[in-house]
């Protein structure tokens, strides 16, 4: 691991080492990442992903980790992100349509932010989602008013060879709550789809839309928002709430009452706690009702995830 953190720093990234991710993380949980790695350009996050695939080490890209879970043991290898110089917005003119080229690591809410002051139509859907845009095509995140996939005009990925590859519209994964992209590709870049819209009119929707959200769902604690993929036909939330298991406790962690499919870090949970939960609400969930439910929440144990579903 000594030989590779010299490696990384010669490629001009950005190294840290034994950093907490319960400091990191949206959720305020999870043990410590060997390696933490900031990449500020492309041609140095081309030459660390490519050395990282090389390496015998485990590795993964993340966001704000809005949507993982790190275990109490940490991650015995290297999480990489995208630092301050992949965070941008800029309109192009294609065509004679208008387009918004965005950084990987640029907040989702900025982005909202500057569509809507700007009167550009087709991004509310992204309205209160937390985290940043790579973290957002790594899943495909959406709301009831749409997805990433349904905005998406090109996405831009440094491959794991370290090539830099695009995809347009027909060559992205548009699975729900699936990655745009193929496996080990880290997204830095990409063109969303927008159309002329009244500023006034989308910030009145965008504050409503916030407010909408601030009333159903518990936004004053840590969680990695949904917890659970919504079952064909059901509502995960619903299901766990008719369980009579909203104010359910483990630890520090607790099942929202405002919104059951929130697991909250409410007083120093430790990931024990929040998986204790998650594997209560599948159990009573699968007893009562006979739905299976799965993870929206990506955990990440010692060696990487161990519990990504194609459900």
């Amino acid at each position: 691991m000594r030989k590779l953190h010299k490696s990384l720093q010669a490629l001009g990234a950005n190294v840290e080492l034994n950093i907490p991710m319960s400091e990191r993380m949206h959720y305020r949980i999870g043990g410590n990442a060997d390696i933490l790695v900031t990449c500020e350009d492309v041609e140095t996050l081309s030459a660390t992903v490519r050395l990282l695939h090389a390496s015998a080490v485990p590795w993964l890209a993340v966001g704000d980790g809005t949507n993982l879970l790190f275990t109490d043991q940490g991650f015995r290898g290297v999480v990489l992100t995208l630092g301050k110089g992949f965070s941008y917005i800029s309109e192009l003119n294609c065509n004679g349509s208008t387009l918004l080229r965005v950084g990987g690591a640029t907040p989702k809410a900025e982005v909202v932010d500057y569509a809507a002051r700007n009167g550009l139509e087709g991004l509310l859907f992204m309205t209160g989602i937390p985290g940043r845009m790579s973290g957002g095509a790594a899943m495909n995140a959406g709301t009831k008013y749409g997805s990433m996939s349904d905005a998406v005009s090109c996405i831009r990925t440094v491959a794991p060879d370290g090539t830099l590859q695009s995809f347009n519209r027909s060559g992205i994964n548009r699975e729900y709550r699936s990655s745009l992209v193929p496996e080990n590709h880290v997204v830095y870049d990409m063109d969303l789809r927008v159309s002329p819209g009244d500023a006034n009119t989308l910030m009145s929707e965008v504050r409503a839309i916030l407010a909408q959200r601030g009333e159903k769902q518990p936004l004053h604690k840590p969680s990695c928002g949904s917890t659970f993929k919504n079952p064909e036909g059901h509502s995960a939330g619903r299901l766990i709430e008719a369980s009579g298991l909203k104010g359910t406790r483990r630890g520090g962690a607790v099942i929202s009452d405002k919104h059951a499919n929130f697991i909250l870090n409410e007083d120093g949970a430790s990931a024990a706690d929040v998986i204790e939960l998650i594997e209560t609400a599948k159990s009573i969930v699968m007893e009562k009702w006979n739905v299976p439910l799965y993870e929206e929440v990506i955990i990440i144990g010692p060696h990487g995830p161990v519990n990504q579903h194609k459900h």
